[in-house]
């Protein structure tokens, strides 16, 4: 069989070709991913009681490496306990695990407070490569890596009876841990 007998052989071969090529100079060039534009680092994660899906909360990361000023943290859900897609937050979602995210120009820090939990501040930064989500955990200033969320189902809402910090010492690097009563 003979390319001449397919006449969309041609066609399909070079766009294969094209798309081939493409990709090789992306990874030549150490992109990675579907966008070279800005990529999403983990900052810590919400786990509930409810199921195993969790609340992702992620810097958002500009092609130079820096945390992007215009939008510098996003949240999203990660759906484990169902097939483990990533689902944005709905607007009754955002009173719960929304954040207002404000940056202070005299420490190059953002300031992070999640709607539910205003009480407790997060401090979000790059530190050499590593960007941070500092907070305190159990009076000690700590990288946060997650919140545990113990809820019970009321008649409308879920009653939250405590919740988890996980972290570790920002000075030590030992693990720590503070559970708040609601």
């Amino acid at each position: 069989m003979s390319i001449k007998n397919h006449k969309f052989s041609v066609p399909v071969i070079i766009f294969c070709l094209v798309l081939c090529l493409a990709t090789l100079q992306r990874l030549e060039a150490g992109v990675t991913g579907i966008s070279a534009v800005n990529r999403f680092v983990t900052l810590f994660i919400i786990e509930r009681s409810k199921n195993a899906n969790i609340v992702e909360y992620d810097a958002n990361i500009d092609p130079q490496g820096n945390i992007h000023s215009e939008q510098p943290i996003h949240a999203c859900w990660k759906l484990l306990a169902e097939d483990g897609r990533i689902a944005e937050l709905s607007l009754f979602e955002q009173k719960a695990y929304g954040f207002n995210c404000t940056y202070d120009r005299t420490t190059g820090e953002y300031q992070l407070v999640i709607n539910s939990f205003k009480e407790r501040k997060i401090k979000v930064y790059k530190e050499d490569n590593t960007v941070r989500a500092e907070t305190i955990i159990n009076g000690k200033p700590a990288y946060l890596e997650r919140v545990y969320i113990k809820a019970e189902q009321s008649v409308l809402l879920p009653s939250v009876k405590y919740l988890e910090l996980y972290g570790k010492d920002k000075a030590l690097g030992t693990l720590l841990y503070e559970k708040i009563n609601i």
